[in-house]
């Protein structure tokens, strides 16, 4: 005969399925907490970026990346700026066009992009290194290095930077005016000590309350 009556546990005891309940939640939250303390650890680093085009428009970028540092050619393109690029082997890559300024591939292998006089302008790389003070690029957009708080310039120019003199938050602040698209940031690794560690926690607790409430259970019956 089938007993449908509701199991009793003494006074001041709960029944094991609200214990596991209770335990499951108490995990979640620890497990949330170690995830979300890990990223916050996790610190970035920022660069800012200055592009003035044909026109004489500028425009601005922010750009957060986790490395300790990254090439210029990399700031460009985690800008979301529309870019086109040609490889020169080991020389590394050249820029043919920003946004709707330049040339296609084959027109840059020949000339990156610059007209046939002397004085034409093209796309050239500047670094400034206090406000205002921008020089040119030597090394290229590919083994010119970016570290945290540096910022770079793009200019379509035959010499001149023709840039603004502006600090980092200042390139921050424009470029959250132009609603500049955030850069995508790698996410942080998973830690799975910590999830390993959470794991035994909860088989180690788990165990202990099944013993628990068959114990309890078994005082109920009696």
């Amino acid at each position: 005969m089938n007993d449908s009556r509701e199991r009793e546990f003494p006074h001041g005891t709960t029944s094991p399925s609200r214990r596991w309940g209770a335990i499951v939640v108490l995990l979640l939250l620890f497990l949330a907490f170690g995830m979300r303390t890990s990223i916050a650890e996790e610190e970035l680093n920022h660069a800012g970026l200055v592009v003035r085009d044909q026109a004489g428009e500028l425009a601005y970028a922010y750009v957060a990346f986790a490395e300790a540092e990254i090439s210029s050619l990399e700031l460009l393109e985690r800008s979301r700026l529309p870019v086109v690029t040609v490889g020169f082997g080991g020389l590394g890559e050249a820029v043919c066009a920003i946004g709707g300024d330049g040339c296609g591939v084959s027109e840059c292998r020949r000339r990156l992009c610059q007209g046939p006089g002397p004085d034409d302008p093209f796309w050239q790389a500047f670094r400034q290194h206090t406000p205002g003070d921008w020089r040119w690029q030597m090394l290229g957009a590919s083994s010119s290095l970016v570290r945290d708080g540096d910022i770079d310039g793009w200019s379509w120019t035959s010499g001149e930077a023709n840039l603004p003199a502006l600090t980092l938050a200042e390139i921050a602040g424009l470029a959250a005016a132009q609603a500049a698209p955030a850069p995508a940031v790698e996410p942080a690794a998973i830690d799975w000590q910590l999830y390993a560690g959470a794991g035994g926690i909860l088989v180690a607790i788990g165990s202990g309350a099944f013993l628990l409430g068959r114990r309890a259970g078994q005082r109920g019956a009696a």
